[in-house]
């Protein structure tokens, strides 16, 4: 009578104990992060950037020093500044369209744009990830604001 119940002891502390295990298990491999996706947050990163640096596009007030964000100073807004001031070591990964109201569109790495722009209409089958924005904004042009909308459309090869 006592092995059998020592046996029934033995058995459930066995089974006690691989339901711990694999608990501890399961719950390790459903909390540990393997894959990291962070191509929407670079391409906030580089819109916010974009659009809030003194350096790129944002207004800078010459006596104070301080960048107006939502004032775009037009003298900034070509792609020569943007190619210039937004300097990634690697440009083959990010490409823009900005659109200022009707004016002509400024690109930041025009020649991956034009590369990436036809892969956008695949949606999940291309490499390429799309973010899209508007913003009202209101931009300088001879010490005259004038209110527009700025459409920033940002592609992302997928890594």
């Amino acid at each position: 009578m006592k092995k059998g119940i020592l046996s029934i002891l033995m058995i459930t502390r066995f089974i006690f104990l691989a339901l711990a295990l694999f608990s501890v298990v399961f719950l390790t491999k459903y909390f540990v992060v393997q894959n990291l996706e962070s191509n929407r947050l670079e391409m906030e990163v580089f819109y916010n950037r974009m659009i809030y640096s003194p350096n790129a596009l944002a207004y800078v007030d010459n006596v104070t020093g301080r960048a107006y964000p939502g004032v775009i100073d037009f003298d900034k807004f070509n792609s020569e500044n943007l190619d210039k001031t937004l300097n990634y070591t690697y440009k083959r990964t990010l490409a823009a369209k900005l659109t200022l109201g009707e004016f002509t569109p400024v690109y930041y790495n025009k020649e991956w744009y034009d590369r990436f722009s036809p892969l956008k209409r695949m949606r999940g089958l291309s490499g390429v990830l799309t973010l899209e924005k508007s913003l009202p904004v209101v931009y300088e042009d001879n010490d005259k604001l004038y209110p527009a909308i700025l459409k920033v459309e940002i592609l992302k090869q997928k890594t």
